[in-house]
């Protein structure tokens, strides 16, 4: 495992379990469509991008990143692969060698020779493009965690289920009742609620309310 301190460790491991949340809540669309409809390029792709999220996080944290590292296997196994797809499997695991690899260099790529490294992808549109600006924003801003600018930063959220930052194209949704968690979408909202948000969003609003804030 690379040598990190156990705060990086930690915030790694964050990184972790929002990818996780994110290959949930794909999953749990696929298996609600199964059968009935053909799964849309974004989902497909987005999947894809989480399962190499974990394999990266999970190659930099060692043994520390197992679970990551199984879920990854799991979810390339029941819900990704089908012949077609195994070789951009091995493609994905040689990506994710490599990130780990420049995520222990030092000094680290440049914001723009990340982007650099995608040129190749430069000519794709919809949702193949949606997926790598997305896929090289996480490894910029999160992964490597290279600062943005002031400006920029102070406009950017991270939904608190999945992770996923806000965009021009994407604005997220705050909780109606905390007001501090910000969502993609009602899928994120529902799921972060049942798995944890529920009692902190209780714990919040009470909070708020005996600040003398106004609470619906």
């Amino acid at each position: 495992m690379t040598n990190i301190d156990a705060a990086e460790r930690a915030r790694l491991k964050g990184l972790g379990n929002l990818a996780v949340n994110r290959c949930e809540r794909h999953v749990a669309t696929i298996i609600k469509l199964a059968g009935r409809s053909k799964i849309d390029p974004f989902t497909a792709k987005d999947l894809a991008n989480a399962a190499q999220k974990l394999m990266i996080v999970g190659e930099i944290l060692g043994e520390d990143g197992k679970e990551f590292t199984e879920t990854r296997e799991r979810v390339i196994r029941d819900v990704i692969v089908t012949p077609s797809h195994i070789d951009a499997v091995q493609v994905w695991k040689n990506s994710a060698s490599e990130k780990a690899k420049q995520y222990s260099m030092r000094p680290r790529p440049t914001a723009d020779v990340l982007w650099s490294n995608m040129a190749l992808t430069s000519g794709v549109t919809g949702a193949t493009k949606a997926s790598v600006d997305e896929f090289v924003a996480w490894l910029i801003e999160e992964l490597f965690a290279i600062p943005l600018a002031a400006e920029e930063e102070e406009k950017k959220q991270n939904c608190a289920f999945c992770g996923t930052k806000s965009s021009t194209e994407r604005v997220l949704m705050a909780c109606s009742r905390c007001t501090v968690a910000c969502y993609c979408d009602r899928t994120c909202q529902k799921m972060h609620w049942k798995k944890e948000h529920k009692a902190n969003c209780v714990e919040k609003v009470k909070e708020r309310q005996e600040a003398g804030d106004v609470v619906a």
